[in-house]
This record gives C-alpha cells, structure tokens and sequence, in this order.
C-alpha cells in the first residue's frame, strides 16, 4: 500500500461548486433584473402608445362631433381664412345679422387648429394627411406615405420610433374611413363612404417616458443589486461553514486512513486478518490480510462455504462442530490447517458473536491470525528436544554400561583382594611356623617373590606392615 495516496485527503470541488453557485446567482439576479428592465421598457413603449391612441381617439371623438354638425362655423381671422377647398360650398361664408363675418371650418381643419395648439401647449404632435390631400401642406412624408399605403392593404394600426429634430418621438398612425359627413367635402374626390379616406399619425415625445424609465430601472435594479451582494454574502458564509466542516472531516479521514494504514500494517506484519459474518445473508467480508493468509484474490465473493472449503479437509468437521457449537454461546477460539496452494498452514482463529433479542445469532466478527511459522517452531522445538533426549538416553545407557563394567571390575579386584588377604594371612601363618628356621628361607623367598610379582601384576599396593618386607629383612 501506498501511504501517501491513502494518507493524503480526498479533493473537494466546494470551490467549483461555489464558483458554479455565484455565477448561477449572478446570472439570475442579471437576468431577473434585465426580465424587469425589459418589461419596464415595454411598459414605457405601452404608456406611450396609450397615450397616442387616447388622443388619436380624442381627435376622432372631436372630428366626428364636427362631421355630425356639418362643420363649425367661426370668426374669420389671419389664423382662421376661409379654406379655398371649401368654395364649392354653397354656405362657406356667411355673416350674421350684427355684421361679424363667419366661414365654415370642415373636420380636417378643426383638427389641425386642434393639433397645432396641443403641440404648442405639450409638444406632441399631429398630422391629419392623405394620400390625396385637398391642402398640399397636409401632404404625407416618406413614412406616413408607406403607412397610408399599409392602410389601403388592410393595416389596421401603425407604430415607430422616430428622430424628429434631434429627439426621440413615438409615432402613431391609424385609418380614417370616410363617413356620410365627410362626403361633403370630399365626395368630389372619388371617395365612397367606408374608404380609407388617410390617417392621423400622432408624435408622442419620449423624453419625459425615457426620464421615468430611467428612474424605474434605478429603483428597480439597485434592490436586485443588494439582493445580490447579500446572496454572495450568504454563499461566501455558507462556503466557510463548509469549507471549516471539510477541513475538519479531512482532518477526520486523515487520521482514519492512519490509522488504518497502520492497522493494515499491522496485519501484515503480524500476520492478522479480521472478518465479519452476516449469518442471515449467508455474507462474509474479509480484510485484504485475510484473503492473503486463506491464498484467495482479493474481491472474491465469499460465503461460510467457501471459508470452509479453504480449510484442510482433515479439520473441516472440527471446525463447523466448534462454529456450530459458538451458536450456544460456547467460545469460540480455535487453531487448525488450511490447504492453500497444496500447502498446509496453521491458523488461529477467534470471533465474538452477536444475538438478537430472541437469542439468534445474527452476526459473528473475529480475526484469524496465521501461526504457521509458530507451530514449525513448535515442530522444530519438538524435533530437538527428542534429539536431545535421544542422546541423553543413548549417553545414559553408555554410562550405565561404563558403570556396570566399573563395578564388576571393583568387583573383581575385591575378591583379588580378598584371595591376597587370604593368602597373606596364610603366609603369616607359614612365617610364624617357620620363624627361626633358615633351611628353609630360600624357598620361602622364592614365595615371597612369586606373590611380589603377582600383586604387582594385579596393579595391588602391598599393606603397610607387609609381612613380606619382614621376611626380606629376615633373609639379608
């Protein structure tokens, strides 16, 4: 195992996930705001066209009010002559019985009148136009050409944004269809009632709509922006919190993986696997150790069965007896061989198991531990200690042979001595009968020469006292 990589914490990506989080706060908040900012312009477009079409409804309101009427009559003045397209008009002019003179004022230049002072008073302005004008003046420019053109192929309303003088105009443009009334005037011109006699297009300035617009985006995107510094507060807190727990579970994992690399360790060092036993499922799960002592890949599927096919087949019943026996709660704690590889080893194996309430065994967790190098000690210890004995006993029947062989020659030699003895009393007897004669000497030395040499050759010291050395005396 390596213990760098196992040592060394997991990556996180909180940092990208944050990343990720505050840009997908960001756009949202962006996109919510620009959603506002699009809508507030919308309303500002909405407003705007509200207000054209309410004063393109007012002229219409006020044109038919003077169609339905015929027309007005009004003072004469510079601003007011009387409308040259209007001579063949029977009654144009007229005077009242206190003298002022009157001309008659058609709808078209009612409103006008009426478009010129609502320009003058509020800047927004109206065209009353046709693409056959009786007044040149109210002749159409380029777009209200393409827009009575529009009209005549079945447009009911036209709309633009238009520079007019350097400012910002929304223009308006919708049909007029010829009345009853308006054939008065216009009847010479071809037109039937129901055509579409023009238009009046309306210019509503936007500078006033642009300002509140304006205003509205500021008050609506400065609260989107606080809401997004406050959720970016948020995500940084919410980062640290979950940067600090991180660290604290890395720190965590660390010490896990020390410890079980130590662990590891240890089981490879002394040789130690642990193992767990769901009875109920019938599942066994071994440490990397564990598989390397019962000589199996590591990853194999295992079962109580194929535990049990592991051991050699001469301990097989020993061993499901003892498991079986742990059932009734009796220790189980046992050594005996396995058969790996066509190889025998030797195997301690010790489990706690745990009951339900109903005093089933559910679950039974252990360690085997391979004591194989032990019990070749064992073997070996055994081995020399018979050696040994062996030796001993075959030195002990040497020694007892040497000693029975001492004592039969002690033996011998006591009853040597004892034979001397004897004889040496019986020589004494014969040197006190034959004291004083000395015919006989020499033929007592030569006994005394013959026993001489005899216990000389016997490897016997003559007593202190020897009678001998007095018969030696005797004879010199």
């Amino acid at each position: 195992m390596n213990r760098n990589n196992k040592l060394k914490p997991r990556p996180t990506r909180l940092g990208h996930y944050t990343l990720a989080l505050v840009v997908f706060w960001t756009f949202a908040i962006a996109g919510f705001t620009f959603w506002r900012i699009h809508h507030i312009g919308k309303k500002t477009h909405e407003l705007a066209i509200k207000e054209a079409r309410t004063i393109f409804n007012k002229d219409q309101s006020f044109r038919f009010w003077a169609t339905n009427h015929g027309g007005v009559y009004v003072p004469t003045n510079e601003r007011t002559p009387p409308n040259p397209n209007l001579a063949h008009i029977p009654e144009r002019d007229i005077t009242t019985p206190s003298g002022k003179k009157l001309t008659l004022m058609n709808p078209a230049y009612i409103i006008r009148q009426v478009h010129e002072e609502f320009a003058s008073l509020y800047k927004v302005g109206g065209h009353i136009t046709s693409l056959k004008p009786l007044r040149q003046k109210n002749a159409p420019d380029a777009w209200e050409r393409k827009t009575l053109q529009a009209f005549e192929r079945g447009v009911k309303e036209v709309s633009e944004f238009s520079d007019i003088n350097g400012e910002l105009y929304l223009r308006l443009m919708l049909p007029m269809r010829a009345k009853k009334g308006c054939l008065k005037c216009h009847g010479i011109q071809g037109y039937k009632e129901g055509d579409v006699r023009g238009g009046i297009s309306v210019s509503v300035p936007m500078t006033p709509y642009l300002a509140q617009e304006y205003r509205n985006i500021i008050q609506t995107a400065l609260p989107h922006i606080i809401i997004w510094i406050i959720g970016l507060c948020f995500i940084g807190i919410g980062y640290r919190g979950i940067r600090i727990r991180i660290n604290e579970r890395e720190l965590a994992e660390d010490e896990l993986f020390k410890n079980q690399y130590f662990l590891q360790k240890a089981q490879e060092i002394g040789h130690i696997g642990t193992w767990e036993l769901d009875i109920k499922k019938n599942e066994l799960f071994w440490t990397d150790e564990n598989y390397r002592i019962f000589g199996l890949p590591i990853g194999t599927e295992l079962t109580y069965e194929t535990f049990l096919n592991c051991v050699h087949p001469d301990d097989r019943e020993y061993v499901d007896t003892e498991w079986k026996a742990a059932f009734n709660k009796k220790p189980y704690d046992i050594e005996h061989r396995l058969l790996v590889d066509g190889k025998v080893k030797w195997v301690r194996e010790k489990a706690e198991l745990e009951f339900n309430k109903k005093d089933e065994c559910i679950r039974g967790t252990g360690f085997t531990q391979d004591i194989t190098e032990r019990k070749q000690m064992q073997d070996e210890l055994v081995k020399h200690r018979d050696h040994l004995e062996d030796k001993v006993r075959k030195r002990t029947d040497e020694l007892t042979k040497v000693n029975q062989q001492l004592n039969q020659e002690i033996e011998e030699r006591k009853k040597a001595g004892d034979e001397l003895k004897k004889r040496t009393d019986e020589l004494q007897t014969m040197i006190n009968a034959m004291s004083g004669r000395e015919l006989r000497m020499a033929e007592l030395k030569k006994v005394i020469e013959t026993l001489r040499a005899q216990i000389e050759s016997e490897g016997l010291t003559p007593v202190a006292d020897d009678p001998l050395k007095e018969v030696g005396k005797e004879s010199t």
